[in-house]
């Protein structure tokens, strides 16, 4: 038996590798991007540079992006548990980067 809720893949492009990560509902999006980009980091890979790179702009901002419904950008302070239509398991996230607007 899990100690999870539910567990989702999260796709990070220069990594090369999905992440699979075990979620609760109250389990934030921004948790879970923070927990990917320091991951990555101790890989080695930093994602702010990559996004920097994709975007050619050093104004950036890391998203997750629902790849189920047609990579809707999720915002960083919503709940898995708050997701409509409901999260399925081993649903399947990616990380990206967006140039900062304003």
């Amino acid at each position: 038996m899990s100690d999870f809720w539910k567990t989702i893949v999260v796709k990070v492009e220069p990594r090369d590798r999905e992440f699979r990560i075990g979620i609760q509902p109250e389990t934030k999006v921004e948790d879970v991007l923070e927990a990917v980009v320091e991951t990555c980091e101790e890989e080695g890979i930093s994602l702010r540079q990559w996004g920097q790179s994709k975007i050619g702009n050093p104004n950036i901002n890391l998203v997750v992006m629902r790849k189920s419904l047609q990579n809707t950008i999720l915002p960083p302070q919503i709940t898995f548990g708050e997701l409509l239509p409901e999260l399925e398991d081993d649903e399947l996230f990616q990380v990206d980067a967006q140039g900062q607007v304003g």
